[in-house]
């Protein structure tokens, strides 16, 4: 390895695995040998082996930001640092899911908006509300049955492509099972939010209005 202070031969003693082999992973070495590399490099973490943490606290308690952790606290931390940017990926999805909430519901809201005389037209034909509301339920329904399937197919698409590129079990195109009932459940409740006003408004309009609508 090329620090510093000019070239060093390492000897692996272990490895790890970094399940997302995207980036490169970290790696410990002894003081001596870190001080070789570069000798103004910070210490990121030190391995003690023996002693309470309550000793180790009081030890360290002069120097700040040092933090004492026991080995699970450890693993833990050093697991966050891997799955640390899929939680940004989690929110970028959440915001793409609410964008096409915003675009569902426009969609279905201008389907009624320019049908104004049709949903007279069959109110004046005999047409229930309840059947005026189901219509629009329906097409509710197949705009984010549709979405749904799509949205599916392509992130699977997209994940499948990622996995036999890199390698990394982090994209894994293996889904937990509940996803799927999940997705039909949040499916079900936008399809019920997106047509409730909608649905109301097109089983409100006026014969008189439906006639004179162009």
């Amino acid at each position: 390895m090329r620090g510093t202070q000019g070239r060093v031969t390492l000897t692996v003693a272990d490895a790890y695995h970094d399940p997302s082999h995207l980036f490169a992973g970290e790696a410990l070495v002894a003081p001596a040998t870190m001080g070789r590399l570069d000798a103004n490099a910070a210490t990121q973490a030190v391995l003690v082996r023996g002693g309470s943490r309550e000793t180790l606290e009081r030890t360290v308690a002069a120097v700040p930001g040092v933090q004492v952790l026991d080995r699970d606290a450890y693993v833990s931390a050093a697991s966050d640092s891997f799955t640390r940017p899929l939680r940004a990926t989690r929110v970028f999805i959440a915001l793409a899911l609410l964008l096409a909430l915003f675009g569902m519901a426009t969609t279905v809201s201008m389907t009624v908006a320019e049908r104004t005389r049709e949903f007279g037209l069959l109110g004046a034909v005999g047409a229930t509300t309840r059947q005026i509301r189901s219509i629009v339920r329906w097409e509710a329904a197949t705009v984010v049955a549709l979405g749904t399937i799509l949205g599916s197919l392509i992130a699977m698409g997209v994940l499948t492509v990622l996995h036999l590129v890199s390698g990394s079990s982090f994209l894994r195109p293996v889904p937990p099972w509940w996803l799927f009932p999940l997705v039909t459940a949040g499916a079900a409740v936008v399809t019920t939010a997106l047509s409730a006003l909608p649905a109301r408004r097109a089983a409100a309009v006026p014969v008189l209005v439906a006639a004179k609508a162009e």
